[in-house]
């Protein structure tokens, strides 16, 4: 799709790139409430929904009650089909879900209801005096005697069993079914997981499925286990498979998975360090190769011959430690069609350190062509496509599940930001959690997340779903070109030891190519070993990379270190952080590591001290787009949609800055700057001949702007720019209006209001039984009847624990000869939602700062009512004493609520601070 054919739809984006709202159907559902909520998400500008289901008995601890009917019951799946019919009949798309709460595999117990074989299981170690051990467990699948010197030695169970005892000191390996709640490691068990559950979706919908139905969700499935602790994952057959796979018996290594006092200190030390490494290695490689092939590429493969788009992330992608849990990105979320990531913990927040951590998911997405036995985006979402008026809406997709656990005090300002973060790191799939079915009886706390009907700020909602919908849809359709490939040190993890050396290093990296706006993607090592090797490059499929970084780790396979060889060979850029890795992550790797590390040092490789890393990068490839001065709380993403470029920036910080961007084409071109906000295409002064023309926006705080860039015939007519500097000074004061110089650049002030004429409350939310409720007229607080009402912050009113809605009024009185002018409604500051009226007339809703309208012509001569009906958060009623004493005593306080409660805290702010002014001046546009 062509930005011409993008510029048509940008003003009322299509469904399918609107937000799709993560609904919790947590209590008694029926088809009236259905219908009720499904109107509102239409009325509210959503895109669709995630129909999430909490099972009866999912978390009750937690999450008060499940719901009604019973999770995958005859009834349930008849309000399923109650569902996606009235989300066709309102336009909107009906996401499946594919578990009853999370994580998913296990179907809420009927998976291994009636197969407890299919049960999840771990491998324990138990070290014994044989004189102590009457018999040997049923459950024993190893043993190894423990020699007086040397590594242990592995005893045949059979001698065991009859009484013979080799050795006074043995350690035993025990498996049991205490991992995972399913074994998702066994094939069989995820076959049954689908048929519990895919299956019956397919006989109750599956004429929606690849249209109303574009796919189904997949939440955080683990591995049951860690390596380094006390029970590792296991499946049936492994000894067998790493025996063949490393040419070694591998019971001998079983005691390197455990912790050192798991099975005692003196073990490791009879052990070298490379086999050490190498055992974990191993035995977490075909670990997550397993993991991979039974449980997230079956599933895929089922959803695509069904026509459904497998979705979902796994978990711990923000932080790579965390991944041990969870296996291994590209062999899990990465291999499907449309991979996500979620973002909840305030793992990215304002003011905060920025890991990239989604551009797993969207290097996932661009790869999946080049990696063996995944099909393209555009494969595997055509199905859904055909049923739009335009090519492929879900081609390209990197979902993101956002918002849950940021608490109630997440306003509009911070949604946008955590949105165009994650834009610049490729996602633009934005499925936010949540609203809940209900939220009685203590239901309204659960993840701390519910955006519907109670949350102050949902009656403006969609004006952000619009947002949502113009940033995704360009986002999707454009191409970032990435020439850098950074290495995703996975086996770092495995060694134990190397974790946080890899994390510090791999975190420093990301950081330094943010810093110079370097874009790039994630590698592993299956895809890298897969590189055709070109000149200058490694590529496969539609990917190419020119440049390799690979953090400090301890281990590295072989086979990387050898392309890595090849590649620099081959006049590629190959950068080694710190030190060379210290050894194979591999048994039989020794010759090969060694080898391929003298080819490197050969090819003119050396180690890059990590302080040296930004001396170290290559120049960039001639741009069309170039940061000028340095900015480091710019954030800058390009993308090409057919001959056209689109720019991203985002001023990552908490002041106004005006970074300084070249643009060189080879000949003229226009430059037209795309509202996210209002959906209004503006073509932009500097439209010239753009051969080195440089371009000045200027950002508030934390804001985004896009800009599009097309390039013209060689013989088009430019016009020369025309710059006014009294209305950038304007622009510049209007862009932050809580650090704003005291003086007023130069314009005419036609009105400035301290006070309102008057000010009422006009919706008041109440929390009370564990539940949000709206107030009746005759319980709102009264404030300032008969007198003005200052524009203080409700806490100073006072009203410090008031959610709602106030509406504020105020008399304009305009000259006529000021009507003729342009003019300008600055609001100064507002906490956090204001919807504004004109002589009756509504004029929208700002949802952010700056918080100025254009209100040229809309202006009458005399006298002109204004009205202002500000929101803020619900969070100043979840931190009140008594809500919390209530959510204490009753249980409903959980892990969420206890990380939530600081963080809404930090920021209560609320009303209308102004001041407020009519002005005479028209901004520079950009």
């Amino acid at each position: 799709m062509d930005t011409e054919r993008l510029a048509e739809l940008f003003a009322d984006p299509p469904a399918a790139y609107r937000p799709m709202i993560f609904w919790g159907w947590n209590g008694d559902i029926t088809p009236a409430g259905i219908e009720e909520q499904v109107a509102d998400f239409a009325a509210k500008g959503c895109g669709g929904f995630f129909i999430h289901s909490m099972g009866e008995n999912f978390r009750l601890c937690d999450f008060v009650r499940g719901m009604t009917p019973p999770y995958l019951s005859d009834e349930y799946f008849g309000l399923i089909r109650h569902a996606v019919e009235t989300a066709q009949r309102h336009d909107l798309y009906a996401w499946l879900y594919d578990e009853g709460g999370w994580p998913s595999g296990t179907a809420q117990g009927h998976v291994v209801e009636g197969h407890p074989e299919l049960k999840g299981k771990r491998l324990h170690a138990r070290r014994v005096r044989t004189l102590d051990l009457p018999a040997l467990p049923e459950n024993t699948v190893a043993a190894l005697g423990l020699p007086d010197i040397g590594v242990p030695e592995p005893v045949d169970l059979r001698e065991l069993s009859e009484g013979l005892w080799p050795y006074e000191n043995l350690i035993l390996f025990t498996v049991a079914p205490d991992g995972y709640p399913v074994d998702v490691l066994n094939p069989e068990a995820v076959r049954r997981f689908i048929t519990v559950t895919h299956e019956r979706y397919a006989e109750c919908v599956g004429e929606f499925f690849g249209n109303t139905i574009p796919g189904i969700f997949t939440d955080e499935t683990s591995l049951g286990g860690r390596l380094g602790a006390s029970a590792a994952p296991w499946f049936g057959g492994i000894l067998e498979i790493l025996a063949d796979q490393t040419g070694r018996d591998f019971r001998t290594y079983l005691p390197l998975l455990f912790s050192r006092d798991c099975v005692g200190r003196d073990v490791f030390g009879r052990y070298s360090d490379h086999e050490i490494v190498a055992a974990r290695c191993e035995y977490y490689d075909l670990l997550t190769r397993r993991f991979g092939e039974s449980y997230w590429q079956q599933i895929t493969d089922w959803c695509t011959a069904h026509g459904l788009i497998h979705t979902g992330h796994v978990g711990g992608e923000d932080n790579l430690p965390d991944n041990l849990s969870f296996g291994h990105f590209f062999r899990t979320a990465g291999v499907l069609p449309i991979p996500g990531v979620d973002v909840i913990w305030r793992q990215l927040f304002p003011g905060q350190r920025v890991f990239p951590f989604p551009r797993l998911a969207s290097s996932a997405m661009k790869q999946a062509s080049a990696r063996e036995g995944c099909s393209g985006p555009e494969d595997s979402a055509g199905e859904a496509a055909r049923a739009t008026d335009f090519p492929d809406p879900w081609a390209g997709s990197v979902l993101t599940e956002s918002n849950a656990v940021y608490g109630f005090g997440l306003h509009y300002g911070q949604m946008r930001w955590l949105l165009d973060v994650q834009a610049h790191c490729g996602v633009n799939f934005y499925a936010p959690m949540a609203v809940q079915y209900t939220t009685s009886d203590g239901r309204l706390f659960g993840t701390m997340s519910h955006s519907g009907h109670g949350n102050p700020l949902w009656p403006t909602y969609r004006v952000f779903a619009e947002y949502v919908g113009r940033l995704c849809m360009l986002t999707r359709h454009g191409r970032e070109q990435a020439h850098v490939a950074v290495y995703y040190p996975i086996e770092a993890l495995w060694t134990i030891d190397g974790t946080d050396e890899a994390w510090a290093s791999l975190q420093h990296i990301c950081a330094v190519l943010s810093a110079h706006h370097v874009p790039f993607d994630f590698i592993d090592a299956d895809l890298l070993t897969s590189l055709t090797t070109d000149v200058g490059c490694g590529c496969a499929g539609e990917v190419r990379y020119e440049t390799f970084i690979v953090p400090s780790v301890v281990a590295l396979p072989a086979a990387v270190l050898g392309k890595l060889a090849e590649l620099r060979e081959a006049a590629a850029t190959v950068l080694v952080l710190d030190h060379w890795p210290l050894q194979p992550s591999e048994m039989s790797g020794l010759t090969a590591h060694d080898g391929a590390v003298q080819r490197l040092q050969q090819a003119g490789v050396k180690p890059t001290p990590a302080d040296k890393l930004a001396h170290a990068l290559p120049a960039a490839p001639p741009a069309d787009f170039e940061v000028l001065q340095p900015h480091p709380e710019l954030m800058v993403s390009s993308r090409t949609i057919g001959a056209d470029h689109v720019y991203l920036l985002t001023n990552n910080s908490p002041r106004t800055i005006e970074p300084l961007l070249a643009l060189d084409l080879a000949g003229p071109g226009s430059l037209e700057a795309w509202d996210l906000r209002d959906g209004e295409i503006i073509p932009l002064p500097w439209k010239v001949d753009l051969h080195g023309q440089a371009v000045q926006p200027v950002l508030p705080p934390w804001a985004t702007v896009m800009l599009v860039l097309h390039p013209l015939p060689d013989d088009a007519t430019v016009e020369e720019a025309e710059w006014s500097e009294d209305a950038l000074a304007l622009e510049r004061w209007l862009s932050d209006p809580s650090h704003r110089p005291h003086a007023l650049p130069p314009a005419d002030v036609v009105a400035e209001f301290e006070a309102a004429d008057r000010a009422e409350v006009v919706r008041q939310y109440l929390i009370e039984d564990g539940d949000v409720r709206l107030a009746e007229p005759d319980e709102f607080p009264t404030v300032y009847e008969g007198e003005p009402a200052p524009l203080w912050d409700w806490a100073d009113w006072p009203m410090p624990d008031f959610a709602g809605e106030v509406r504020y009024e105020f008399e304009l009185v305009v000259a006529d000869e000021l009507t003729y002018r342009p003019l300008l409604l600055d609001l100064g500051q507002v906490f956090w939602t204001a919807r504004v009226e004109l002589n009756g007339q509504d004029l929208g809703d700002l949802l952010w700062a700056p918080y100025v309208l254009d209100v040229s012509g809309l202006v009458k001569p005399g006298g002109n009512r204004l009205a202002i009906t500000v929101a803020n958060t619900l969070a100043n009623q979840a931190c009140r004493p008594e809500v919390e004493a209530e959510a204490r005593g009753r249980g409903w306080c959980n892990a969420y609520v206890e990380r939530t409660l600081p963080m809404m805290r930090e920021d209560l702010r609320s009303g209308l601070v102004g001041p407020v002014r009519l002005l005479v001046a028209v901004p520079r546009v950009g």
